[in-house]
């Protein structure tokens, strides 16, 4: 299947997706995330709270930036591959079934990134930041600061050793 001009960079994300599972435990957590280990909270930030003076919640924040995309003029078949994306966002992404819970936003969130890429290729700070969490075995549920300054928060499992 071909994403568009962008192509590359949406399969690059579905390869990854190919050999690697998600929500695995963290090494080398980026400095410019602030790192959470504690799930309970992770999901009260992801649903449940409002971040800055602005009173945004993290829904909101991904919204947002998605909408850019979604009204961007078409090129081509982009905005036709949505649902065809979700299908296969959906059959590649892997995680403990611990995290069964946040399935449907780990696969909206990596959705997300696809279609960002797959639009404007890699060039917004929120879905490649996104992106880099997951690469590194996290999960985005928040925000730390007033929007969009401040700091994308992420909950990093603890090791299954720990």
């Amino acid at each position: 299947m071909n994403y568009g001009p962008h192509d590359n960079l949406v399969q690059e994300v579905l390869e990854y997706l190919d050999s690697n599972d998600l929500l695995a435990a963290a090494d080398n957590v980026p400095q410019t995330i602030v790192a959470i280990d504690d799930f309970e909270a992770a999901k009260e930030m992801a649903f449940s709270q409002f971040f800055g003076a602005s009173k945004l919640s993290w829904s909101d924040i991904r919204e947002a930036e998605l909408a850019e995309a979604m009204n961007a003029p078409d090129e081509g078949e982009i905005h036709h591959l949505f649902d065809e994306f979700f299908d296969v966002v959906a059959s590649k992404a892997r995680f403990d079934s611990d995290y069964d819970e946040i399935a449907n936003e780990i696969i909206s969130d990596i959705l997300n990134v696809c279609y960002w890429r797959a639009v404007y290729g890699s060039t917004n700070g929120l879905f490649e930041q996104m992106l880099e969490v997951y690469r590194k075995g996290g999960w985005p549920c928040g925000w730390q600061g007033d929007w969009p300054d401040g700091q994308l928060v992420a909950f990093f499992p603890p090791s299954k050793s720990e």
